[in-house]
């Protein structure tokens, strides 16, 4: 009797059944449990993308706080000078104290210092803090034109905020007589 000799496929049929039967099963396995775990992962992605751009919109804010944090204490700097620029009712006679050291210091002395009163519209309450501006009348004498022109330069330079509006001058001999009109803001001490 002869032998039969057994095909390729016979002799190998148990070991293809089962690979093709691990890689049905390992089909069934990658859309059952794979697919889903994709799924959450493309959704983990994105929702990781949204909190990035929400963190760096929140970083930029965060600095612009801080420059504006810095900028606030700038301004709360100014606010401290303009206010010392500004005397209060009680105050005004440090302006004229200081108004006279300035034009004595360049060689111009003054007589007289009058109040003329509000200044136009602005007499009323310009802000908050009852901000005012008054004009005063302020004569004085100098010897020559360099002390008058010193003075008014070193007056405009003050801390203190002042305004010249008008300059009347008059000469006799060698004495130069001036009045000047002097515009300056208080604020109430309230």
């Amino acid at each position: 009797m002869v032998k039969k000799e057994k095909s390729l496929f016979d002799q190998y049929k148990y070991a293809v059944l089962i690979g093709a039967g691990s890689f049905v099963v390992a089909l069934i396995l990658i859309f059952i449990i794979g697919s889903p775990l994709w799924k959450d992962f493309k959704e983990s992605s994105r929702v990781l993308k949204e909190k990035r751009a929400v963190l760096l919109k929140l970083e930029e804010k965060l600095e612009n706080l801080k420059s504006l944090k810095s900028q606030e204490e700038e301004l709360k700097q100014k606010n401290i000078k303009v206010k010392a620029a500004l005397p209060t009712d009680k105050d005004i006679s440090r302006l004229f104290i200081q108004f006279e050291n300035i034009a004595t210091q360049n060689g111009l002395s003054i007589d007289s210092v009058t109040e003329q009163g509000a200044v136009g519209a602005v007499a009323e309450s310009t802000s908050e803090d009852n901000v005012r501006a008054v004009s005063y009348n302020v004569t004085g004498n100098t010897n020559d034109y360099n002390s008058l022109k010193n003075a008014l330069v070193n007056l405009e330079k003050a801390l203190r905020i002042l305004n010249i509006s008008k300059v009347d001058t008059s000469s006799s001999g060698d004495n130069l007589s001036v009045i000047l009109t002097v515009s300056s803001y208080v604020r109430s001490d309230k």
